[in-house]
């Protein structure tokens, strides 16, 4: 995994709007800034973005403390691809958990494809597959984490042996030996169960010859039971041919009977018949007896008939003229009726209406005369008040001239005393000729100008006096006359009224006394024309036309009833003449068919004999043969219980049979499944073997025993360098204690470290040394990876632990990282030594400002 891009926002103490960190161009860089300003904490993001684990309990802690939500996105390479890793967490209200997401992309040039899983742990376990790398194996070789860096060294030594397998990726061949364990279990399993199988076919199989006995003796006995099935199916046909023999004479009994008795019944009509047809002959030869007396009655009767159709047009006509009648006398009522209402009408119309109305006339005009006799009164008093409003006028002007002769007043009085006081003034001078005045002339100007004063004081007040007696008399005046003014205008609008009242009457009087005259006129010439001659002329004149035709009608009605009732007593001789017609033909036919009938009964009598004497035959050999069906039921008895025997041996015969078979398919199967168990064996040992390869103790061990030299040469020779070849490392495996669970010893790595004094336990050592200790220890397993993987391991991250060294060791441990970088793709280090800082040509410096911590690429 080699990073990319980093992109923070409300991480730990960055907030938001931090721009993204391009790490692409890096290869050596020092991450650099004061204690708590958020150097780990861009390491605790990438661990966090990919695994979802930093150096936080939890995950709210990571939370920036002014926000609720934080986001971490990373683009790293992994193989030959580009991929894209975010990560939200959102922290929950009250006790309810906070919310997280996950998304892992990959980058193919400016697309970006999801390759996010269905759940969080699956995308997880994608990322992990993809870095071939897990958060135990990553701070184990590529992070030197802030205060961890002993956590290899520091392990117990069981412990130390599993981080080394681990690195090792060796849980890939414990992965390898439980499938062949498990697949060794499973062919064992099969093998057990293939053994049960063969053991229960090889009972089954004991059973043959027993079976082989029973099978014989079934097939002889179903051939006898078939033998006798077939002796009894012949005699039970022969049986059964006589007895349908026997049905066809029964059948033939009874269709004799049927018709026997038909035959008798159909003489029995023939005789009725012929008894018939000699009545009838009878009464045809009495009716051509009376063939005279027939003829000359029918023709009596067509005669009558003649004469009776002629009497019906007449009675026809009768009727008609008097239903004409009845329409005129009804048509003459309406009309005289209608003509009576009218006249009715008017009169009533007259009374009523229009005499009431002309009679009011007089009283109309009388009204109308004293109406228009007040409108004229009140127009002379309307032009009365305006005497009033002209007096009030000239009131008002008077007015006018005393409010202007006051100001006048005013002006002189005002005059007169700036004069006053001007002559009061010590250096008053006179206005014409402007010399002091005296104290004489003083006082008689002064007593001048008081009179003055006084003059026009009571003039002034005079004229407010009548100002006042004026206005107060013209308001009065203007008030009677608008009263008076609003009652004549009342008056004369009640008036108007009443007057265009009458008018409208006395129209309306004259109009009816027109329509009066007209309507009198009218009522006159309807009632002479009601009592005249021409009213309904026409249907008078018809009516006494229809009068005399009905009474020259009247003989016809009584000779038509009479003529009516002759021809209903000769009526029953129109049937006996229709009788008469055909008497001789039919004569001759009814005597031949009774010749016919009398043939045909004679042949059927002879018939009806010849059946008797068969019937009689038939009869005899149904009482010969009777018994037949307790035969047959008895052979079909025997025939069934044989059948039934028959199919029971059949049964157990090919039950026999099948037993057989399944004995054959057996013995088979036994010899394919031994076979098989054969193999199976075979694969079951072969699985052990590889089980044991892929074990602790075989493959795993092998690389465990190849790894540690190699581990102890790289760490001893980096230890060296950084100890000037004062100190050196051991790294040893032995046998631990016994495991209780599988009852073999377990493998444990040591540790062993030398210097000047001699080989002492790694807790003994200055803080320094272990530093340098881990260093070795762990820049060993990183390279080891990447001697495993063929090509260099893609990060190193070493965080702080420089200030333990002196600047000596500073120097050195700046020397390793410098012959290490070839290893890496990307080595870098977090430190706040500044002496450390400035052997890095790249650096990232973090600073803090009030909205959170930022970072600068140099």
């Amino acid at each position: 995994m080699i990073p990319l891009l980093l992109t923070v926002e409300n991480f730990m103490c960055y907030g938001e709007d931090v721009p993204s960190l391009n790490l692409e161009p890096v290869h050596i860089a020092c991450i650099s800034g004061d204690n708590g300003y958020g150097k780990t904490a861009l390491l605790d993001a990438i661990t966090w973005a990919i695994w979802g684990k930093a150096r936080a309990k939890t995950q709210d802690e990571l939370v920036n403390v002014a926000r609720n939500t934080m986001f971490v996105e990373l683009d790293f390479f992994a193989g030959e691809s580009r991929y894209r890793v975010t990560r939200t967490y959102t922290k929950g209200r009250g006790a309810s958990s906070g919310k997280s997401e996950l998304n892992l992309s990959i980058i193919i040039g400016n697309t970006v494809t999801s390759l996010m899983a269905n759940t969080i742990r699956e995308t997880e376990e994608k990322i992990v597959n993809l870095l071939n790398m897990d958060y135990e194996t990553f701070i184990n070789t590529s992070y030197l984490k802030q205060g961890d860096s002993n956590r290899f060294t520091s392990s117990r030594p069981t412990d130390r042996k599993k981080i080394l397998a681990d690195l090792l990726d060796l849980s890939y061949y414990e992965r390898l030996e439980s499938a062949s364990k498990q697949h060794s279990r499973q062919l064992q399993n099969d093998v057990e169960v293939q053994q049960s199988v063969i053991e229960h076919k090889s009972s089954t199989v004991q059973e043959k010859e027993l079976i082989l006995e029973r099978l014989e003796t079934y097939k002889k006995e179903s051939q006898n039971l078939l033998s006798e099935e077939q002796s009894l199916s012949k005699e039970l046909e022969d049986l059964n041919q006589k007895r349908q023999t026997l049905l066809v004479e029964i059948s033939n009994k009874k269709t004799m009977v049927d018709q026997i008795d038909t035959s008798e019944k159909e003489i029995g009509m023939m005789l009725v018949q012929e008894m018939r047809w000699k009545k009838e002959l009878g009464e045809l030869k009495i009716l051509l007896s009376r063939s005279e007396e027939i003829q000359s009655t029918y023709k009596e009767y067509q005669d009558l008939r003649s004469e009776y159709g002629r009497s019906s047009t007449l009675i026809s006509d009768f009727h008609k003229i008097n239903a004409e009648k009845i329409v005129i006398e009804k048509t003459i009522a309406i009309e005289t009726l209608k003509l009576e209402s009218q006249i009715s009408n008017k009169s009533n119309r007259i009374k009523t209406d229009l005499q009431p109305l002309v009679d009011g006339i007089p009283k109309l005009l009388r009204e109308i005369n004293l109406a228009n006799t007040t409108l004229q009164n009140l127009e002379i008093e309307f032009s009365e008040t305006e005497h009033l409003l002209n007096k009030a006028n000239a009131m008002s002007e008077k007015v006018t001239i005393l409010q202007i002769s006051n100001k006048t007043l005013l002006t002189q009085m005002s005059d007169s005393r700036n004069r006053f006081d001007m002559i009061n003034h010590a250096e008053a001078t006179c206005p014409l000729c402007l010399q002091s005045l005296s104290t004489g002339n003083k006082q008689h100007i002064r007593e001048g100008l008081q009179s003055e004063g006084k003059t026009s004081k009571v003039e002034y007040e005079s004229n407010l006096e009548k100002i006042q007696a004026l206005t107060d008399r013209k308001n009065e005046i203007i008030t009677q006359n608008e009263l008076q003014q609003t009652i004549l205008v009342r008056k004369k609008t009640e008036t108007g009224k009443i007057q265009y009242d009458l008018m409208n009457q006395l129209g309306k009087s004259e109009d009816s006394s027109i329509e009066l005259s007209s309507l009198k006129l009218n009522l006159v010439q309807m009632e002479e024309e009601l009592n005249s001659e021409r009213f309904c002329s026409e249907e008078l004149t018809r009516l006494k036309i229809l009068d005399s035709k009905l009474k020259k009608l009247e003989d016809t009605e009584k000779n038509h009833s009479h003529l009516e009732s002759k021809l209903e007593s000769l009526s029953p001789y129109l049937e006996l003449h229709a009788q008469l017609q055909g008497s001789r033909d039919r004569l001759l036919s009814v005597t031949q068919s009774v010749e016919d009938t009398k043939s045909i009964r004679e042949a059927r009598q002879l018939q009806t004999e010849t059946w008797k004497l068969e019937l009689v035959r038939i009869e005899k050999i149904l009482t010969e043969e009777w018994g037949f069906d307790q035969k047959i039921n008895l052979i079909q008895s025997k025939i069934k219980k044989v059948k039934g025997q028959s199919l029971n041996a059949v049964t157990m015969r090919e039950q026999a049979r099948y037993q057989i078979e399944q004995i054959v398919k057996a013995e088979e199967d036994i010899k394919s499944m031994e076979l098989e168990i054969f193999k199976t064996n075979e694969n079951v040992q072969l699985y052990e073997e590889l089980a044991s390869a892929f074990g602790r103790n075989g493959i795993q061990a092998l690389m465990i025993e190849r790894a540690v030299p190699m581990l102890e040469n790289t760490a001893k020779e980096l230890l060296a360098r950084l100890s000037d070849n004062k100190m050196t490392i051991k790294l040893e495996l032995k046998e631990g204690r016994i495991d209780r669970a599988t009852g073999l010893p377990s493998e444990e790595l040591n540790i062993t470290i030398s210097d000047e004094q001699g080989t002492r336990s790694y807790e003994t050592f200055s803080g320094g040394e272990t530093f340098r200790i881990d260093f070795a220890i762990r820049i060993a397993m990183s390279k080891l990876l990447a001697s495993r993987s063929g090509s260099p391991l893609p990060i190193l991250f070493i965080d702080e632990g420089f200030g333990s060294q002196d600047t000596i060791g500073q120097g050195r441990l700046i020397e390793v990282i410098q012959s290490i970088s070839e290893d890496f793709e990307k080595i870098i280090v977090i430190t706040h030594v500044d002496s450390m800082k400035e052997n890095f040509d790249q650096q990232i410096e973090i600073s803090k400002t009030e909205y959170g911590s930022v970072f600068t690429l140099q």
